[in-house]
């Protein structure tokens, strides 16, 4: 933890540092996400990249999420794996890690840069 925070400061004057629940940082792939619709892989019409249906780490899921991605000014669009026994509440800030397709979703501690609610979800299975 002291490495990452050493590393953020480090790099502050050069790109800044984006740290999120205080542990999980931006330049390792974590993003704050808003949760469209959680499906079935075979049910999902527009995935995003990345899309990681069909990768092996994700073979032991059976819900995706479909999530939109604010970044740089614009929201992209990405489908990833829901880890067993989530549970998704629309009050709640959601964050994930995009470099991988293990099932990472989780819920925030609020302690997230941009905060608030993640938006409201159109369909869950």
């Amino acid at each position: 933890m002291r490495a990452l925070w050493a590393t953020c400061i480090g790099l502050v004057g050069l790109a800044g540092c984006t740290v999120y629940d205080g542990q999980f940082a931006w330049t390792d792939g974590w993003k704050r996400v808003r949760i469209v619709e959680i499906l079935p892989p075979s049910e999902i019409s527009r995935p995003g990249t990345p899309d990681c249906r069909n990768a092996p780490e994700a073979a032991t899921t059976s819900l995706f999420a479909v999530v939109d991605v604010p970044t740089a000014g614009r929201v992209r669009r990405a489908t990833i794996g829901v880890p067993e026994g989530f549970k998704y509440d629309p009050q709640k800030t959601y964050i994930a890690n995009l470099w991988t397709c293990r099932p990472t979703l989780r819920e925030s501690n609020g302690n997230s840069p941009g905060g608030g609610s993640a938006g409201a979800i159109q369909r869950a299975a």
